[in-house]
């Protein structure tokens, strides 16, 4: 299965919050899943780590790589493709991140998205 962590899920899940879902746990955890994470959610930690809104345990540049490698996760790039697509798509969501984050589960690959 190839999973698309949102910001939350990916905070939630190096944070070991018990927000995180148990299936979403198994979900990440599972060695035969491809982890994905778009990297609007790493401009989107930096900007509220910026802001005052976000305290990390370490340094962002010291946990964000290190929690992606140890974790195996995939950074998926923003393509101009993605974010043209947005334009049509109903906004659901206050946070325009989420937006952004949503969009590549649904450019027809085999993604679920974990939030």
């Amino acid at each position: 299965m190839r999973a698309l962590l949102d910001t939350s899920a990916f905070l939630w899940f190096i944070g070991g919050s018990d927000k995180l879902s148990v299936h979403a746990q198994n979900v990440i955890m599972d060695l035969d899943n491809r982890i994905v994470l778009i990297m609007v959610s790493l401009w989107e930690i930096a900007i509220k780590v910026s802001l005052g809104k976000l305290a990390l345990v370490k340094p962002y540049e010291q946990i964000i790589p290190q929690q992606i490698e140890e974790n195996d996760i995939e950074l998926l790039p923003i393509a101009h493709n993605h974010l043209t697509k947005i334009i049509d798509l109903p906004f659901h969501h206050r946070d325009p991140f989420d937006t952004v984050n949503h969009r590549p589960g649904n450019d027809g690959r085999d993604t679920d998205n974990i939030s």
